[in-house]
């Protein structure tokens, strides 16, 4: 009986000590001083310029999350605007992951505007990302062990603008 007390113990005292530990990251973690590394790595990987014009949240409990705000990025190669946003946040609940689940939680966009352009091969300006998300999504096995629910989502308002190239640039009709 007496071991079975103490390991009652050492188990509430690690959950005391990860909850402690998560307060702490709570409170000292600052995402912005990490915005241009951000920036670089989104420029190296896909050849796009991101932008994170406003503050960078990170929230632990509930659910795991980020809030980010005056967010841009460009087309491929060029300084043209691909996708801006005046604010997002999007968490994943916490409980599935300890199982290696990822469920995300909740997904929130203000103020999107995208300009989405079809080329005359059919292919979209944004499938570079999609590629490069799927490649990353199979090396690592999330893919396998991700499941596609979302209890929460909205979109406050959002300005698309579609575009079909037919023609060669540089190239006219008559």
């Amino acid at each position: 009986m007496k071991i079975f007390k103490y390991v009652l113990y050492a188990v509430a005292g690690l959950v005391v000590l990860a909850i402690a530990g998560a307060i702490v990251f709570a409170l000292t973690f600052d995402p912005n001083r990490y915005k241009s590394e951000i920036e670089q790595a989104v420029k190296e990987r896909t050849g796009r310029t991101l932008k994170l014009q406003g503050d960078l949240k990170v929230a632990i409990f509930p659910s795991l999350g980020a809030d980010v705000a005056k967010v841009s990025l460009t087309e491929r190669g060029s300084d043209q605007e691909f996708l801006s946003l005046d604010s997002a946040h999007a968490s994943v609940a916490v409980l599935p992951l300890l199982r290696g689940e990822v469920i995300v939680d909740k997904v929130k966009v203000s103020g999107l505007k995208a300009r989405i352009v079809k080329d005359k091969n059919g292919k979209f300006n944004f499938d570079d990302l999609l590629q490069a998300t799927l490649s990353s999504l199979s090396a690592t096995g999330v893919a396998r062990r991700a499941r596609a629910r979302c209890a929460s989502s909205a979109l406050r308002w959002a300005i698309v603008s579609t575009h079909a190239r037919v023609l060669d640039p540089g190239r006219s009709l008559g």
